[in-house]
């Protein structure tokens, strides 16, 4: 039962008051999202008081913040549909499928980025073993980075600007 209150709001009788901004900022979402989520069948529309705003009660921010959690994760939303009818233990078995898809993905972004910070560092390791053999080679023969990317983006290997003498180069020239 909803009754009016000194401030014009309109109250349960339990007292509370959640409108959808409130519960989208408890919750950390917009109210469009919300919206959205109820427009897809995520999260069921609440009754509306006299006024006719949306009344949201606890259940509906336990809810809003499975829901969040799992979009947060990647779950698609027709997915996280699904997953509102399913029993505990399927809920529960969902649930350990998208934490090893999540370590997957956490271990794939940890490796692509020690190759990213290895490269800036001006290592070669995030190459296969032959193409950095190669450009240990060209090195060693007095080409520089710079010199390979002038050569890849000018197609002259021969240009005074990419080469520089190296005599302490410890490698032998290969024969060709």
């Amino acid at each position: 039962m909803v009754r009016p209150c000194p401030w014009g709001k309109v109250k349960w009788d339990d007292g509370s008051v959640i409108t959808i901004g409130q519960l989208a900022g408890y919750v950390g979402v917009s109210t469009k999202t919300v919206r959205v989520y109820h427009d897809k069948g995520l999260l069921p529309e609440p009754d509306r008081d006299a006024s006719g705003y949306r009344r949201y009660g606890a259940t509906d921010v336990i809810d809003l913040i499975k829901i969040r959690t799992l979009a947060e994760a990647g779950v698609p939303l027709a997915r996280i549909r699904d997953l509102r009818s399913a029993t505990d233990a399927q809920l529960l078995q969902a649930l350990r499928e998208i934490d090893d898809e999540l370590t997957a993905r956490i271990r794939d972004l940890r490796a692509t980025q020690g190759r990213l910070r290895r490269l800036a560092a001006g290592r070669l390791t995030p190459l296969p073993a032959e193409v950095s053999t190669y450009l240990e080679r060209l090195a060693c023969w007095g080409f520089t980075p710079v010199g390979w990317i002038y050569s890849a983006t000018c197609g002259s290997s021969s240009s005074p600007l990419t080469r520089t003498k190296r005599p302490h180069c410890s490698r032998s020239r290969p024969r060709s």
